[in-house]
């Protein structure tokens, strides 16, 4: 059976993406290239807005929970959006 080129590539994109290398506590649970991912398609917002689903949403699509404190009168730097996104994976 004779893959084609596009079906490899997809393949070891899907992997790499989803996929860490390894699983132990120096190496992180997901890999860079799927932040990355995550980034691109939830986009960042400063602010609190409403998500498809009408909940309040901040940064990099954190849901706000009564957890949050004040987080939703706040407007994070994409640093900090970057960090709760980390603690949300």
């Amino acid at each position: 059976m004779k893959l084609s080129m596009r079906v490899v590539l997809s393949f070891f994109i899907y992997c790499f993406c989803f996929f860490p290398v390894f699983a132990s506590e120096d190496v992180p649970s997901v890999t860079l290239k799927t932040v990355k991912l995550i980034k691109y398609f939830e986009g960042f917002r400063p602010s609190v807005y409403d998500d498809c689903a009408g909940h309040k949403t901040i940064g990099y699509g954190h849901l706000i929970t009564s957890d949050d404190g004040d987080l939703a009168s706040r407007v994070l730097s994409e640093s900090d959006a970057e960090a709760l996104l980390m603690k949300d994976i």
